[in-house]
């Protein structure tokens, strides 16, 4: 399938929303949905047309940005967890809101292994591989033996009890980027 610079526009605006999303830092975005083109460009370039240049360029920016969070964010969690705390923009860090205070993303890493160690083995299992393995929920319904609907409802769940229970860590500590809330 070839393409043509209007679709390969289209995609470049979807590519970067998709990214911006995920990442939390829309330069960011701009960075690796820019070299994911170069790439599929220069891939075509080669004579190496993939079967679907779309799916090909999303994939190669979703494996740009794993590789670039795990160079800024040390956390084994992958990309999704970017969300939760989204890079500093300009040097600027915001304060991730768990409800009752707001808690730096360093402190929030500090948090995080303790908090997931406090959930049911089940919803431990949910979320290391939604997350840690990048895996669908098909897929993790699948492996989990239930289906999709339960698997999205207990990953719904097993994020809401993390919150709660991150919610509770930063409220019993005192963070250097801690602020209460009004």
């Amino acid at each position: 399938m070839e393409f043509s610079e209007k679709q390969l526009s289209r995609w470049s605006r979807q590519l970067h929303s998709f990214l911006s999303k995920r990442l939390g830092c829309k330069a960011m975005a701009t960075d690796v949905a820019h070299e994911a083109i170069v790439r599929l460009l220069s891939t075509v370039e080669e004579g190496k047309l993939p079967i679907d240049p779309r799916a090909w360029l999303f994939r190669t920016a979703r494996n740009l940005a794993v590789d670039e969070v795990r160079k800024r964010f040390p956390s084994p969690l992958g990309l999704e967890v970017q969300v939760l705390a989204p890079l500093p923009n300009e040097g600027q860090e915001s304060p991730w809101d768990l409800g009752k205070v707001q808690v730096s993303k360093g402190d929030l890493l500090q948090l995080l292994p303790q908090a997931l160690a406090r959930l049911p083995e089940h919803y431990q299992r949910l979320i290391d591989a939604h997350y840690q393995e990048g895996l669908a929920c098909e897929v993790v319904a699948e492996r989990e033996r239930i289906s999709l609907a339960n698997a999205k409802v207990r990953l719904f769940r097993a994020r809401r009890r993390l919150r709660k229970i991150l919610e509770d860590e930063a409220v019993g500590r005192r963070f250097s980027g801690q602020q209460p809330k009004t």
